[in-house]
């Protein structure tokens, strides 16, 4: 009997190599306890969300054996404001209702929880954000989207 899951036996015809990449970035950032993000882009309907969703579904059968990962799914789509998505990111990651519930507050403890534990010791959060350039909405276009990558970029992440 094999031992991988059902999940990694499943495959998205004409995406391989897609999936592969994918599936690669997330063994690597699982393996070495390292942040990092992936942006994957592409004409509608060539299969984005589905080669991400298939890897996710893997890291989370995989995850179930040994230590937790948190997976925020996402969809940019439904934020009005782009600040917002701190909110929702705090909530399904676990950060303490009253700090969740204003976009700053909600910003400042994910980066409480995402960069001051040790790297070996971190517990892996996972936000995956379909839709993500709908985040770059308002006056400050780009601010939301600089610190969702820039999480994903620092030393302690």
């Amino acid at each position: 009997a094999s031992s991988t899951p059902a999940a990694a036996t499943r495959t998205l015809l004409g995406r391989e190599d897609e999936v592969a990449r994918v599936r690669e970035f997330l063994s690597r950032c699982t393996t070495e306890c390292t942040g990092g993000s992936l942006y994957v882009c592409g004409s509608t309907g060539t299969g984005k969300t589905a080669s991400v969703s298939l890897c996710v579904e893997e890291l989370n059968a995989a995850q179930r054996k040994n230590s937790p990962a948190t997976v925020a799914l996402l969809n940019g789509n439904s934020f009005a404001q782009p600040a917002t998505i701190y909110c929702k990111l705090a909530e399904l990651f676990g950060v303490n209702a009253d700090a969740a519930s204003q976009p700053e507050s909600a910003r400042k403890a994910l980066d409480d929880l995402l960069l001051s534990q040790p790297r070996r010791k971190q517990r892996l959060f996972l936000a995956v954000v379909d839709e993500i350039d709908q985040l770059r909405a308002g006056d400050r276009q780009q601010e939301v989207l600089y610190q969702l990558f820039g999480w994903a970029c620092r030393d302690a992440s």
